[in-house]
């Protein structure tokens, strides 16, 4: 099981990916609409996996990835 964090502006794709991973047994342990809160909760929480929405108000996708592998080089992240 994987802990999970969703980054996406959309409530109802944050929602949707939700659910797609806790019927697969995951856990999402935070949830994002932009990028200064993924970069908190990536920070906060022990995260295995990233779903990134590419357009995001405030810091984008990619900055906000570009982030995230400054603190931990090995980050896994599926930009969406």
């Amino acid at each position: 099981m994987a802990n999970i964090l969703i980054v996406d502006d959309s409530p109802i794709i944050r929602r949707s990916l939700r659910e797609i991973f806790e019927k697969m047994g995951h856990h999402v342990v935070a949830e994002a609409e932009d990028g200064w809160e993924a970069l908190q909760a990536f920070e906060k929480h022990k995260i295995d996996l990233t779903t990134m929405d590419i357009q995001l108000p405030g810091i984008d996708g990619i900055e906000t990835v570009r982030r995230i592998r400054g603190m931990r080089p090995d980050a896994d992240i599926v930009m969406i």
